[in-house]
């Protein structure tokens, strides 16, 4: 498994990535990207298992609907024996089964503390499974949680609909969102006593132009709240270049020494993050 976690496990995850050889699986069971319970018999023992992904990127070896790969693969997400794992901003592509939830687990789901939010499966052979839950009896319960309106998840049929450069090549991948890729808008979160909270602000709150720009562009803030960091980044996160608006809910930005491309301009607020790509010609 990729990010397998139990007994009480309570830490926190952010930016990671995993992609499989589609002839290597565990022959002694299944090989899952996100395998978590609570223990080995489902108990309400304490600490509950609760840890937080976040932004996680998981290619397994189902790249198409004729790919072939070794039997033992199993899910994406295989949430079972009452765990309280949390998923946020996570992509999950071409993987036999995308989430299943097996063993008590509906339970937590049901109350909001087993999480899957703002996040993409795709590719997959089937979206969902359950098995021996205690209150759900079908796959379609599941479906149901996850694609429920306020988690903001998304279920897309093919892999190459999310226009991504080459995650599955396992020579050479790169897991970069190519131009127009649904994927290059943003994730929010908000740390105001050290736990990753999603914070559902829109991309669109943060203004920048002209865009595409070649010299300078104007930020201008959704509304002024004291110092604001202005970042911008490029596809990979790297940080490029950073400034502080001190006093005005607009800001210029000179832009002049990027290369032509695509880039993330980041305005950071407080506990609010806001982003907008922006063009460089």
């Amino acid at each position: 498994d990729d990010f397998d976690t139990d007994f009480g496990y309570r830490g926190m995850v952010q930016f990671a990535v995993s992609l499989r050889d589609p002839d290597m699986a565990d022959v002694a069971g299944a090989s899952n990207s996100f395998e978590s319970d609570n223990d080995g018999n489902g108990s309400y023992n304490s600490p509950m298992t609760t840890a937080i992904f976040s932004n996680v990127s998981s290619f397994g070896p189902r790249v198409t609907a004729s790919s072939t790969f070794d039997s033992h693969f199993g899910s994406a997400m295989d949430l079972k024996k009452n765990t309280r794992l949390q998923i946020y901003n996570t992509i999950a592509a071409g993987w036999p089964t995308g989430v299943k939830i097996e063993n008590g687990s509906d339970k937590g789901a049901n109350a909001d503390s087993l999480k899957v939010k703002y996040s993409v499966i795709s590719g997959m052979a089937n979206n969902f499974a359950q098995k021996s839950t205690s209150v759900w009896t079908s796959a379609t319960d599941v479906q149901n949680w996850f694609n429920t309106v306020a988690y903001k998840n998304a279920v897309i049929a093919d892999n190459a609909s999310l226009t991504l450069v080459a995650p599955f090549n396992t020579a050479a991948p790169n897991f970069l969102p190519a131009t127009g890729s649904e994927l290059l808008g943003g994730s929010y979160w908000s740390a105001p006593t050290g736990i990753f909270t999603p914070k559902s602000t829109s991309v669109n709150s943060l203004r920048i132009y002209p865009n595409p720009a070649s010299t300078e562009v104007m930020v201008e803030l959704p509304e002024f709240n004291g110092v604001t960091s202005i970042e911008v980044r490029d596809l990979t996160g790297k940080l490029l270049m950073s400034k502080n608006a001190i006093s005005m809910e607009k800001e210029v930005v000179n832009v002049s020494e990027l290369r032509k491309g695509m880039y993330i301009m980041v305005a950071r607020q407080g506990n609010t993050t806001y982003n907008q790509k922006l063009s460089i010609r």
